[in-house]
């Protein structure tokens, strides 16, 4: 079994620590200084700012004891690039075949999802104002919604005698990616998780349907995508 681990990498990054309370990076600060302003999209900015590793923690029942874990989320630029720039959402696979039963310490029982979405910001043209709208959006709404270009994800209820189910098409909805607030429900949830940046992942198919999770940020992607798999060791729930 390889699935369930405390990640080690979910440490503060000394150098996304010191940004701003609304998450403005040194990474953002350093690409656009290293460009023309007019060489710079607001989706540019978007992608640098919600690309890196989250993880959502949450228990599974295996052979009788409940076992803490996590689910491992990757945002990183494709694997070939693109002439308007995205960004790939991928979801690892949590490899519990043996458990009966996901949830979250906060909520109900959770499925195992694996797949892959592609999403980009809505203003895409290059403009000099890109960093002050990058800027004032951010502190606004303590984050970004995304449009959905492409992809499914495969929601797989757990347990042995679940059928199999059909991926459900995100294509034509919204990912909106905000910094949590003070008090809410998923900074309980995560409190066991030093995090430069803790968030709310929503996402809405075209229909409406919604889909949300309570991450941390474990490292922030400066160059190119990184794969990771969930090779973990089971630990005991106390």
């Amino acid at each position: 079994m390889g699935w369930l681990k405390p990640d080690r990498s979910l440490r503060p990054c000394p150098l996304w620590a010191r940004a701003s309370a609304f998450g403005i990076s040194l990474v953002l600060g350093g690409m656009a200084a290293a460009q023309p302003a007019g060489d710079i999209s607001l989706n540019h900015l978007v992608l640098g700012w919600i690309q890196g590793n989250y993880a959502t923690p949450l228990v599974c029942k295996i052979d009788g004891a409940s076992r803490r874990g996590l689910r491992r989320i990757l945002i990183a630029p494709p694997d070939e690039k693109m002439k308007t720039p995205e960004s790939v959402v991928r979801f690892n696979d949590l490899e519990a075949e043996t458990a009966t039963r996901c949830f979250t310490e906060i909520g109900g029982d959770t499925p195992n999802i694996t797949g892959e979405l592609v999403v980009r910001h809505p203003v895409t043209k290059l403009r000099e104002t890109a960093l002050r709208d990058f800027k004032l959006e951010l502190r606004r709404k303590r984050g970004f919604d995304v449009d959905i270009v492409r992809g499914e994800l495969v929601m797989q209820t757990i347990g042995a005698d679940s059928a199999p189910t059909e991926p459900v098409d995100f294509r034509g909805g919204k990912l909106g990616i905000h910094i949590l607030r003070s008090g809410a429900d998923g900074l309980r949830l995560l409190q066991d998780l030093p995090s430069p940046r803790k968030v709310r992942l929503e996402f809405v198919t075209r229909s409406g349907d919604t889909y949300s999770f309570s991450a941390a940020l474990s490292k922030p992607i400066v160059s190119g995508p990184k794969r990771e798999r969930s090779v973990a060791r089971p630990q005991s729930h106390p």
